[in-house]
Order: structure tokens, then C-alpha cells, then sequence
């Protein structure tokens, strides 16, 4: 009276919900086997045909599997058992099956075969953009006040007129940083004012990427308020972030001061941003992530961002498909 396993190997690795193939020999007295993981879940039942015998199973639970067949005889009295141990892991996450979709510059971007995140390796700029105290007349705000623009082109304040050849409207009292400019982001709270420092997005406290103005972007269906992953390949941080402004055509790779701050960079020297990160970032972005019922409103933290953000990311791949990418792409 004996039985056994042919297949699979004891130890052997098998990914969730891969159906494995469970096979052995047993001696002539036995007639059917049943096959158990822990002693008590029964995976399945079979006849004994010319000694062998034969059940299929997918597991959905990760972890060490101690699985036990039981021989059996016509009497359906228990005859003999053997054990072996399984390794149920998850299922091996990849960059293979990517697609280039376009190119800023020297930088690619990427889209996995049958999803629309894209993604794209490279540095980090900075932007100071819609932070209340960017940029001051005296030139004292965290940024420089050329990277708003110059006296007839101001394309980072808010003007009297609207245009950008207006003059730069100042914060008064009850604004957060009165005496300073009102610094703008294209992704705007329509709810406020125009000239409410808090109708845009402040990148001192929320993380946002810049992605280029150009066509090829926008063929991806990114809206304005869509959700981003990013990952510093320097020191394996995420954040999660929005996208909030639109910027160069010709450049990839731009954050606020707060995704770099998340990421575990500080991009001020003294109280200026002056440093951004050169190289080994890269960003996930979820186009239609956000539905337009759910518009980006000023009193949106970080925090809601994330849990929303991580949704998607997760669906994507999450940590492994970021270090899976981050490895193959230069």
C-alpha cells in the first residue's frame, strides 16, 4: 500500500491562480486518491487508472502550500498518504510587452500592450509654479521671477487684464503672502476667483507633474486632474501626484516643489529652488483617471491624491512593474 507524487517537485514555485498539475503512482489496492492542501481543504478528487492519477488547481492565496494526497481503496477506507510543500507567489510582473509611443526630446515614453498609463524615465525640474509665494516684485519668493516671465509677457501671474501683457496683480491683506504675486497652474479650481491665490494649485503642498504641451501628449487622453506615480531610482521613494501644469513641448520631466520634497529630494538652496534631481525618475501617469464628476478642488490634499493615485497604480502593476521598467529602460 503506497502512493506518491510524480509531479510537481517538492519546494517547486508555482504563480497565483497559475493552474498546477498535481500527478503520482499508487499501488494496486488503491482506487481513488483525494487531494488536500493543509490537511483540510480539499483541492480535488480522482480515480486511480493503471496506478496513476491526476488533479488540476489554482490558488488564490500566496504563501507555502503543505499539500497531502490520501489513497483509498474500493471500500473507501484510507489506505496510505504522501506530502509535499508548494511555493504559491505572485504572478511575475514584467516590462516586455511595451510599446513606444513617442519622444520629447532624448526621452521615450511607454505604454504596457493593453493598458493606457504611459511612462517615461528621466531627470526632475522644478516648479515652484502656484505656490502663494513663487514669485515676489523684489524678486524674495522661492522661485525666480524670470520663471514667471518678464514686464509684457507674464505667463505665471495672474494680470489686471487677464492677458499676458497685463500688470501682475498683488496679494492684499487676508491672501497667505500679501505683497507677493499670484502664481498660476493651467489646472485652475474654477470655484474661486481668478484672482484667489487659492484657484490653483500650490505646489509647496501638493505633488504635481508638468507634462509638455505638444500633440503627441495629448493623443494619450491625459486630462488636466489625472493621477501619476513616481519613483526616484536613487532612493527607491514613490509619491503619488496630480497633473497640474502644462509645459515646455520640448521637455520631459518637471514636478513641484512638493513631489520632490515626497521623493525625498530638497530642491531649495537657502529659500530658493535652485536643484532638481539629474536622472532616475520615472513617472506613471493614468490617463482618465479622473472622472470628470470628480473635479480637482483647492481643498484636495495630498493625502486624498494618494489613496485615489495608488488605485490605479496598483491596477498597473505597482512596485513591481516601477522596478521591473525602471531596470530595462536607460
Amino acid at each position: 500500500m503506497s502512493i506518491k507524487f510524480t509531479n510537481p517537485q517538492d519546494g517547486e514555485r508555482f504563480s497565483l491562480n497559475e493552474q498546477v498539475t498535481f500527478q503520482g503512482i499508487s499501488s494496486n489496492d488503491i482506487a481513488t486518491i483525494k487531494l488536500l492542501a493543509e490537511g483540510k481543504w480539499l483541492l480535488g478528487e480522482s480515480a486511480v487508472t493503471s496506478n496513476s492519477w491526476s488533479v488540476r488547481y489554482k490558488f488564490n492565496r500566496l504563501g507555502q502550500r503543505q499539500i497531502i494526497v490520501k489513497g483509498f481503496d474500493a471500500a473507501a477506507q484510507e489506505l496510505a498518504q504522501a506530502e509535499i510543500s508548494i511555493n504559491i507567489q505572485a504572478p511575475l510582473i514584467t516590462c516586455d510587452q511595451r510599446n513606444e509611443l513617442f519622444t520629447v526630446g532624448e526621452n521615450s515614453v511607454w505604454q504596457i500592450s493593453g493598458q493606457s498609463a504611459f511612462f517615461y524615465k528621466s531627470e526632475m525640474q522644478i516648479d515652484a509654479d502656484g505656490a502663494p509665494n513663487a514669485y515676489h516684485p523684489k524678486d524674495i519668493g522661492i522661485d525666480f521671477l524670470d520663471n514667471a516671465g518678464e514686464v509684457g509677457n507674464w505667463w505665471a501671474l495672474v494680470t489686471d487684464t487677464g492677458e499676458s501683457d497685463g500688470e501682475p496683480l498683488i496679494q492684499q491683506p487676508g491672501d497667505p503672502f500679501p505683497g507677493f504675486y499670484i502664481s498660476t497652474t493651467t489646472l485652475e479650481d474654477s470655484n474661486k476667483e481668478i484672482s484667489d491665490p487659492f484657484r490653483y494649485v500650490d505646489a509647496s503642498k501638493i505633488p504635481y507633474v508638468v507634462l509638455p504641451g505638444n500633440s503627441s501628449v495629448q493623443t494619450t487622453g491625459v486630462q488636466l486632474g489625472d493621477y501619476a506615480a513616481v519613483f526616484n531610482g536613487n532612493n527607491n521613494k514613490i509619491a503619488f501626484a496630480i497633473y497640474a501644469d502644462v509645459g515646455n513641448p520640448d521637455q520631459l520631466g518637471e514636478g513641484s516643489t512638493a513631489l520632490s520634497q515626497a521623493l525625498g529630494h530638497n530642491p531649495f538652496v537657502g529659500s530658493k529652488v535652485k536643484t532638481g534631481i539629474s536622472n532616475n525618475i520615472l513617472y506613471v501617469i493614468f490617463p482618465g483617471s479622473r472622472k470628470p464628476t470628480n473635479q480637482w478642488s483647492s481643498n484636495e490634499s495630498a493625502d486624498d491624491i494618494a489613496e485615489a493615485a495608488k488605485l490605479h497604480f496598483d491596477a498597473w502593476g505597482g512596485i513591481a512593474r516601477i522596478q521591473a521598467c525602471f531596470e530595462e529602460l536607460k
